[in-house]
């Protein structure tokens, strides 16, 4: 066994590069789309459309916002170590684009001014890194306002691991602190 090999194996495992390509378009309906690519290898690809028709009843609303997944995900950003997942990732490019059409032209035409200004006033100033690029339009005929984010985020395989390995831990830890304080909480009742 060459320990040579298994030493730059473990190396080029840590420094293999991820590439998520993410999209959102906001029309009549939300849809979605993601590409995982390891070492430039598509390996996952996800679709997703919802049409804004589709209504959660408030019975349902309400059982989703008290479910046990929303202590454990609040646990988690606390925490932090869902932060330390998100900062294993770096923005290589995000594009924003914009089309703005409502029902009355005075707020098309006020709404599109009002951004189409801070937008300039924030690029001149130079708070906008140059790595976020978008376009902004008008139009009249009351279509629907549409709005199209996509963007690249890269990290390293190893910093993704490692993260999620944390995140895993963390994760099993909160998940066994929930379940002793609703043993305790039925216990006292």
């Amino acid at each position: 066994m060459n320990p040579y090999f298994w030493f730059f194996a473990v190396y080029a495992f840590l420094i293999t590069p991820v590439t998520v390509h993410a999209g959102v378009r906001i029309d009549h309906g939300i849809r979605w789309r993601i590409r995982l690519l390891v070492a430039g290898v598509p390996v996952m690809r996800k679709n997703k459309a919802e049409e804004s028709e589709k209504k959660m009843e408030a019975k349902t609303l309400a059982q989703s916002l008290s479910s046990p997944k929303r202590g454990l995900i609040t646990a988690l950003i606390r925490d932090g170590t869902f932060k330390r997942l998100l900062m294993a990732f770096r923005l290589e490019r995000l594009h924003v684009q914009a089309r703005l059409s409502f029902s009355d032209a005075s707020a098309t035409a006020i709404s599109y001014t009002l951004i189409r200004t801070v937008m300039e006033i924030l690029h001149r100033c130079g708070a906008l890194p140059p790595k976020i690029t978008g376009y902004i339009g008008a139009d009249f005929n009351a279509q629907g306002t549409e709005m199209e984010l996509q963007g690249i985020f890269s990290a390293r395989l190893g910093k993704v691991a490692f993260a999620g390995v944390r995140l895993g831990i963390s994760a099993l830890r909160h998940r066994a602190e929930l379940a002793t304080e609703e043993k305790q909480y039925a216990a006292s009742h």
